[in-house]
């Protein structure tokens, strides 16, 4: 639980820095029921957060999501998920990127784990109903493992990001990205349905998929998220 203490101080501590400029400040919280699959059996509470600040140039992102679930005392989930981005465009389409996550999920076979990566997107379609966004680039990142020593290395990281608002207030989205490095490739993909209830309440249904290619023996390579619950926006 400290690193759980840590990753929300972290959070704290930037957000007077993002919220300077009422304005350019949006955010996004999320609360509610979560089923797991793979190497966890279990259903729990989640609760994701995320701040987006743009002006000029410069957009930074912080993201956070608490995946935790405890059956007769026994911890049975334990997820936690801190990243920042920031792009700086050059237009309307083309922007440089640098990113950093950090993760910790023992029950997925490591105590903890953060990657560093620069690189280029590009907007590759944007119309009123549809956006895509695309990156490359290139990185670090360090492990470790529950079990084995600590592994460091160097990755390659791709991202797509796509958006479709097929009525009013209601969205599909989907994202993927993969990180791959000598000792592992990490792939997650991320799709979610949203419908506006009330106000800046919507109605959310996700599901995630990641995937390993290399894990502790006895360890299953892929695991699932399915969650349903509230959003607020602001």
């Amino acid at each position: 639980m400290h690193r759980l203490a840590f990753t929300v101080a972290a959070l704290l501590y930037a957000l007077p820095l993002v919220a300077a400029e009422a304005d350019p400040l949006a955010g996004k919280f999320e609360l509610g029921y979560l089923a797991t699959s793979g190497n966890t059996e279990t259903s729990s509470l989640n609760s994701k957060l995320a701040l987006t600040y743009e002006v000029d140039k410069w957009r930074h992102s912080l993201n956070a999501a608490v995946v935790h679930a405890e059956d007769s005392g026994v911890t049975t989930a334990e997820r936690n998920q801190f990243g920042a981005k920031s792009d700086y465009k050059f237009n309307e389409f083309d922007y440089l990127f640098i990113t950093v996550n950090w993760e910790q999920d023992r029950f997925g076979g490591f105590d903890q784990r953060t990657s560093e990566a620069v690189g280029y997107g590009r907007r590759i379609l944007k119309t009123e109903r549809h956006n895509l966004d695309g990156e490359l680039g290139a990185g670090a990142r360090q492990t470790t493992p529950v079990v084995g020593p600590d592994v460091s290395e160097t990755i390659l990281r791709a991202a797509a990001k796509y958006q479709w608002r097929f009525a009013e207030g209601a969205a599909f989205d989907q994202s993927v990205i993969v990180e791959s490095g000598e000792s592992n490739t990490y792939t997650q993909s991320i799709s979610a349905v949203a419908a506006k209830l009330v106000g800046t309440w919507s109605l959310k249904f996700s599901y995630t998929i990641k995937n390993n290619s290399d894990v502790t023996p006895g360890l299953e390579n892929t695991d699932t998220y399915t969650a349903v619950g509230l959003e607020y926006t602001f």
